[in-house]
């Protein structure tokens, strides 16, 4: 996909998917975050997709997750049995929008860390292996 193709594939996520994101249009190019009470302005979704569709990595079959907050917009890739098998953010918190990902600290949690590009963002997100592996260990196995 060019840029181009890019940019109207993602447009249309956001479409898609804001009603499932917990968030509703406000009727004036933006939209209402309930959990957070807060609204997203069109022109962040906007920032958004361009630094998405900037990035070289390949976007097809890609879902708009959640928005665990305001200036953080999650991403996934399931696999064909419907998993989700690569995750990516888009952090806005500081001003600027970048891939970024979840790595897994003891003591601390869950925190995130800025990427280069979209791949390493996959590349080195611990999420999914973190929550598995967590299930797992209160599974028993």
């Amino acid at each position: 996909m060019n840029y181009q193709e890019k940019t109207r594939y993602l447009s249309e996520l956001f479409a898609d998917y804001l009603g499932d994101c917990d968030c509703e249009p406000n009727g004036d190019g933006t939209f209402h975050l309930i959990s957070w009470d807060e609204d997203i302005d069109e022109d962040l979704v906007n920032r958004v997709i361009e630094v998405i569709a900037k990035d070289e990595y390949d976007i097809q079959g890609m879902q708009l997750r959640e928005i665990s907050h305001p200036k953080i917009f999650s991403f996934s890739f399931r696999d064909e049995n419907g998993e989700e098998e690569r995750l990516f953010d888009i952090d806005c918190t500081d001003g600027r929008c970048r891939p970024s990902y979840v790595v897994w600290g003891e003591g601390v949690g869950f925190t995130m860390k800025n990427a280069i590009s979209i791949s390493e963002a996959i590349d080195k997100n611990e999420f999914v292996q973190k929550c598995e592996e967590m299930e797992n260990k209160k599974k028993g196995l």
